[in-house]
């Protein structure tokens, strides 16, 4: 649908959704899901273990980790 750019690595354990797109430099793992509209570039690494749903853009230069509670 969108696209996945990616000079680091992706783990998915669920499922990712994209209408826009994803850079991604270091890595992502996902044991949930992600539904991207907009755009997500990620610098650092992102881990899911819940949902992060994106309507307009995430910049991470750190780390975020998302887990439902």
């Amino acid at each position: 649908m969108g696209h996945i750019t990616v000079m680091g690595h992706i783990t998915v354990m669920g499922h990712i959704t994209v209408r826009g797109h994803i850079t991604v430099m270091g890595h992502i793992t996902v044991r949930g899901h992600i539904t991207v509209m907009g755009h997500i570039t990620v610098m650092g690494h992102i881990t899911v273990m819940g949902h992060i749903s994106v309507m307009g853009h995430i910049t991470v230069m750190g780390h975020i980790t998302v887990r439902d509670t």
